[in-house]
């Protein structure tokens, strides 16, 4: 497997490259998303990885003109301190994104499922256990049961499924939601997640929608009967 590593240092001796070519993974490297832009137009990768780590000057529009020209699956690596500060649209246009520093067992987790998901055309649904609810947002259902939620009941549930255990930030929950409208108070995200969680209780899915702090919000599910498909 060819992987481009796009990371200020471009170097076989970061943690990061010497876990992944540990693993057996091939690597080429980009200091910037301009350096990278050029590599992808002479070499084949299969998948790449970004880092978000800030300044991330060009990210954004090396993301966007990957996703209009139908390019290499890619998956974001966004700092924690970082985090709330990336935006919704740097992490919308990744396939998708993992915290630094990284777990590899969960990265590779990540890499199979984007690559398995670019092979087959993209998956319908994000499922955490029993919990399933489609990508557009238009169905939800938990142990097969449908749940009776609002369209954007549905979306914030899409989008926090779809990062599962991972902190969602507000900004990228938001959009998710409203779409490029504002929230039409200063609570109604809070107030829409509050009614979330009852629903969800109401069909008791053991899923647990809690806030992180300065970020946004985080799903957990209790009892697992499969990881996420996402």
């Amino acid at each position: 497997m060819q992987l481009l590593l796009i990371e200020r240092v471009a170097s076989e001796q970061t943690p990061l490259a010497k876990q992944l070519l540990a693993a057996g993974l091939r690597l080429d490297f980009a200091r910037c998303p301009s350096e990278a832009k050029g590599i992808m137009a002479l070499l084949r990768h299969d998948l790449a990885l970004i880092d978000l780590s800030p300044p991330n000057h060009g990210a954004k529009a090396l993301l966007a003109e990957r996703n209009a020209g139908g390019h290499i699956p890619m998956i974001a690596l966004v700092p924690k301190t970082a985090l709330a500060g990336c935006g919704a649209g740097l992490l919308h246009r990744a396939d998708d994104w993992v915290l630094k520093p990284v777990a590899m067992p969960e990265l590779m987790a990540r890499i199979r499922a984007v690559l398995d998901r670019a092979r087959h055309g993209g998956t319908r649904t994000y499922r955490a256990g029993a919990l399933i609810v489609s990508r557009d947002a238009r169905q939800a259902s938990f142990a097969g049961v449908p749940l009776a939620l609002s369209m954007r009941e549905r979306a914030a549930l899409a989008i926090l499924v779809r990062h599962l255990a991972h902190p969602v930030p507000r900004a990228m929950l938001e959009a998710a939601v409203y779409g490029p409208e504002r929230p039409p108070s200063r609570n109604a995200t809070e107030a829409l997640l509050s009614r979330l969680r009852r629903s969800l209780e109401s069909a008791a899915c053991p899923a647990r929608i809690t806030a992180v702090r300065s970020v946004g919000w985080r799903l957990t599910i209790a009892e697992q009967d499969g990881g996420p498909s996402r």
